[in-house]
C-alpha cells in the first residue's frame, strides 16, 4: 500500500512512494510554517484595487475585437478561439490581481487555488462580466458570473515539474 504523503518537507521529499492522487490531499504545516503564518491562514491580508480605467483603452476586454463576428461564429456551432481577448489593462489588472490578492487558500503541491465563493472578487472582475455580457448578449444575455477561478503554478518546483 502506498503512503499519502499526507507530510513531507523539502528536505525528505520522495516522490517515488507517494500515490497518483498526491495533488489532490492536503498537506500538513509543520511548527515554522504554523508560527509564521499565525492568524493569515485562510484570511484575506490584501486584495488589490484595479487601477483607474485609462482614456486610451477604457475596457477590460480588447476593443478591436470584432465581438459580432465571434457571437454570429459561436451561435452558428464553430468552435471559437480568441486571440489577444484582454486590453492591455484588462491583462495587467489580471495580472496584478494574481500577484498582490491574498484570496488563494487552495494550496496543493506546486500550485494555489482562488475561487469566487472563497474570496476571488474584484471591480475588475465584475466590470469584465458586464463587458462580456454587453458584448455577447445573445450569448450571455444577463447571465451573472457565477464561477470564476484563478491559479498559480509553480514552474521552477523541480519536485513538480518532475511529477
Amino acid at each position: 500500500m502506498e503512503p499519502d504523503c499526507l507530510y513531507f518537507t523539502i528536505d525528505d521529499y520522495d516522490k517515488t512512494k507517494c500515490s497518483p492522487q498526491l495533488r489532490q490531499k492536503y498537506y500538513m504545516l509543520d511548527d515554522w510554517m504554523i508560527l509564521l503564518t499565525k492568524g493569515l491562514h485562510n484570511r484575506l491580508v490584501y486584495h488589490p484595487n484595479p487601477p483607474p480605467r485609462s482614456t486610451i483603452q477604457p475596457v477590460a476586454l480588447n476593443p478591436d475585437l470584432n465581438f459580432n463576428l465571434i457571437e454570429e461564429s459561436y451561435l452558428g456551432g464553430e468552435v471559437v478561439v480568441i486571440d489577444r481577448f484582454l486590453s492591455e489593462d484588462g491583462l495587467r489588472n489580471l495580472r496584478n490581481l494574481a500577484l498582490e490578492s491574498t484570496t488563494f487558500y487552495d494550496g496543493k503541491l506546486g500550485y494555489l487555488g482562488s475561487y469566487v465563493d472563497d474570496g476571488l472578487t474584484s471591480s475588475w472582475l465584475d466590470n469584465l462580466s458586464r463587458e462580456l455580457q454587453e458584448r455577447l448578449p445573445r450569448v450571455l444575455g444577463n447571465m451573472p458570473l457565477r464561477q470564476a477561478w484563478m491559479y498559480k503554478y509553480d514552474s521552477d518546483n523541480e519536485q513538480v515539474s518532475e511529477a
